[in-house]
């Protein structure tokens, strides 16, 4: 049953990708940032899921388990470093502190996760070095990274002020709050030397992370 929820949320995700591909592709100048379409919180709450199943797989030590992941075409294409790449540079594009809801929080939620996964496996200034060189790639230097900057500086002032809403990010996740806590402090570290802070990853001619904002 578990693995058939997984398939089944799975091939959601990549039907989606492949939709939005097919509409246009990701490209900031096609999709600007804070123009969420229709759907994506429920693309963003099908990719999460799909990734922390993923995730649990990869822990397992049965031999069935093992044997599943080595012949799963699905589980090999979500688990490929250009595969979430692509997704989570998409989750963190779409939303904008001035349009995040409750709906489309999830697209937020599900970036973390992928890099709380990185940074477990020790690869979270991997992560960060690759959405630097994608935003140079596209022609939008800081573009994202300041973007996703204001995001964790607006999800700090939420989340660690709501005890039922950190309450439900733990339980729906299986992942601590303190450790979603830690990696949100870690990436916001202002010392340009670390190499998982997000300042490290944006030129100084691009920065653009001071802004104030209030929560409604």
């Amino acid at each position: 049953k578990f693995f058939n929820s997984l398939h089944l949320i799975g091939l959601f995700v990549v039907n989606k990708l492949a939709t939005q591909e097919g509409a246009g592709g990701v490209l900031p100048g096609r999709l600007p940032c804070g123009q969420a379409q229709a759907g994506d919180a429920a693309w963003g709450w099908g990719w999460g899921t799909a990734t922390l199943s993923l995730d649990r797989f990869e822990n397992q030590v049965d031999m069935k388990v093992a044997e599943v992941l080595s012949e799963c075409r699905l589980l090999a294409y979500i688990s490929q470093v250009p595969t979430q790449m692509s997704f989570l540079f998409r989750l963190i594009n779409i939303i904008h502190v001035q349009t995040l809801t409750q709906e489309n929080v999830s697209c937020l939620n599900t970036s973390l996760v992928i890099l709380m996964l990185a940074r477990r496996k020790e690869r979270l200034p991997l992560y960060l070095r690759l959405l630097q060189r994608m935003e140079h790639s596209k022609k939008y230097p800081g573009f994202l990274l300041n973007n996703f900057h204001n995001l964790l500086r607006f999800w700090q002032q939420h989340y660690l002020h709501k005890d039922k809403d950190s309450t439900c990010l733990e339980n729906s996740s299986c992942i601590s709050f303190s450790y979603w806590k830690e990696t949100v402090s870690i990436l916001l570290n202002p010392d340009r030397q670390s190499p998982s802070a997000l300042v490290s990853y944006i030129e100084e001619p691009y920065m653009d992370i001071d802004r104030d904002f209030t929560e409604e």
